[in-house]
């Protein structure tokens, strides 16, 4: 019975003893909350041409299922149809003068810078609709078969009148407007966006430019 008794008062002094030590034990730290993204990627622009595109956005949440984004897009291509049958008229115009074969080609390089908002569902997989306004700027590079680059050259003989540029520019910038929609996916720390955007840039006296985007981006969630 003594020994009964000593153990029992052995135990319930370590048990008392243990449990503020435990109260001690550092516990698992959360998760920061999400607070953004960093995404970058590229994909394919529709509208005058299909071409390449590259761009990098970021997003911040204003609210659950409020974001606010800032994003910059690279277009290689977005000569409207009209420019570039002028490309082939100017061609067929030097050639009835000179008796000589002329063989055009060129390109409007495309810069955007947009800021909006997209409304999205909380969760792992985020479904989303947003919009935007900014600004696009145009820079026309024009290239000859056997001559090269003849950009400068050209734009003084034939002009850029009729189409998105501004003939006495080498480049032009018009405020801009879109639409965008897709899903984005979140695990752990990475960030993975399929978009969909719809561009219209407004000319000065000329109504208006359309073209869109599809882009696959990846980053990180902050």
């Amino acid at each position: 019975m003594p020994l009964l008794k000593s153990t029992s008062l052995v135990c319930c002094f370590l048990v008392t003893s243990a449990m503020p030590a435990l109260a001690q034990e550092p516990r698992p730290a959360s998760a920061p909350a999400e607070r953004g993204y960093l995404i970058g990627g590229g994909g394919a622009s529709f509208g005058p041409q299909t071409a390449s595109t590259f761009g990098v956005e970021i997003g911040e949440k204003m609210g659950p299922v409020l974001q606010a984004y800032v994003a910059f897009s690279y277009f290689d291509d977005l000569m409207p149809d009209e420019a570039r049958s002028n490309l082939v008229l100017a061609a067929q115009r030097l050639e009835a003068l000179t008796l000589t074969p002329w063989d055009f080609h060129g390109r409007d390089r495309g810069r955007a810078f947009t800021a909006g908002a997209k409304v999205a569902l909380p969760g792992t997989v985020r479904p989303y609709v947003g919009g935007g306004v900014g600004a696009l700027n145009l820079k026309r590079v024009v290239t000859e078969r056997y001559l090269g680059n003849v950009t400068e050259s050209f734009r003084a003989q034939f002009g850029t009148t009729g189409d998105v540029l501004d003939s006495s520019q080498a480049s032009t910038t018009k405020p801009m407007v879109e639409a965008a929609a897709g899903v984005g996916l979140i695990a752990g720390r990475a960030y993975l966006d399929v978009g969909y955007r719809y561009r219209r840039a407004f000319h000065a006296f000329e109504g208006t430019f359309d073209f869109s985007q599809f882009t696959v981006s990846a980053g990180i969630a902050f």
